[in-house]
């Protein structure tokens, strides 16, 4: 292995440590661990229903700080849980799993996820992408 490519697996590294410690910031509720390692014009981006209010896409750290406050004003996380992730590049993939009740109609659902985070080269995040199963969101919405 070269030394280029040994900076790129060392890269790789890094950036999958610093996906799974926001994970494990959001299991402590540290949303502004989180926020702090956004590049300050983050893309986040969420493909869920319309109606659970956290679709769409949002551009920089206050409209991102924003969808955290419509997440839990608008649902319990009862359960959420990382379960495999892949790192290539810039980019790393998380897989995993959650239990959420709705509050307002108090139903949950249970889901699967995929999140797909890139980071830039000071390994801050610039774009995060969330995709979520329709369909059980949408019992639980109804």
């Amino acid at each position: 292995m070269n030394e280029r490519q040994m900076a790129e697996v060392q890269r790789e590294k890094q950036n999958l440590t610093r996906v799974e410690e926001i994970y494990a910031a959001f299991g402590r509720g540290g949303v502004p661990a989180i926020l702090g390692v956004l590049s300050p014009d983050c893309l986040w981006q969420e493909f869920s229903p319309p109606a659970l209010g956290l679709s769409g896409e949002r551009c920089g750290v206050e409209a991102v700080t924003q969808w955290f406050g419509q997440l839990g004003q608008g649902l319990d996380v009862t359960s959420f849980e990382p379960t495999d992730f892949l790192a290539d590049h810039d980019t790393v993939v998380a897989m995993g799993n959650e239990t959420v009740t709705v509050k307002a109609t108090g139903r949950s659902y249970e889901t699967e996820w995929v999140h797909v985070w890139m980071l830039d080269e000071d390994g801050r995040v610039s774009r995060w992408r969330g995709y979520l199963d329709y369909e059980a969101i949408l019992k639980a919405l109804a």
